[in-house]
């Protein structure tokens, strides 16, 4: 069960996952000792699966597109019907290109939105 302490924690780990349990432990109130059982709870218990790095994509993107829409679909079928029937059919949109990404150093997905 994840208390009050444990969701400062991963807040804070999610903001910067390379935040020392030093760094931790001042912001939440707790002594480094408690951190560190905590982080190793949540480790063991699957809430924390691993540390990860977020890549800013703004550093990794040129070109003339006024617009860059990055989307999961499950196949490609569902990508003509967004293309065609989402997309192409809005008036503002002139043109399209499509680029399809066969690999990634690391993708987020929200599952919220799937």
């Amino acid at each position: 069960m994840i208390d009050a302490f444990d969701g400062k924690i991963l807040k804070l780990l999610t903001q910067n996952a390379r935040m020392t349990g030093a760094e931790i432990a001042r912001n939440v109130n707790l002594s480094l000792p408690a951190v560190t059982e905590r982080l190793r709870k949540l480790g063991r218990s699957g809430i924390i699966d691993q540390y990860t790095i977020k890549l800013n994509r703004k550093q990794h993107v040129a070109g003339d597109s006024d617009l860059l829409l990055k989307v999961l679909v499950a196949d490609t079928a569902a990508l003509e019907e967004l293309l065609v029937r989402k997309i192409k059919s809005t008036k503002a949109v002139t043109r399209t290109s499509t680029t399809i990404i066969l690999s990634t150093y690391k993708e987020e997905v929200n599952p919220k939105t799937l």
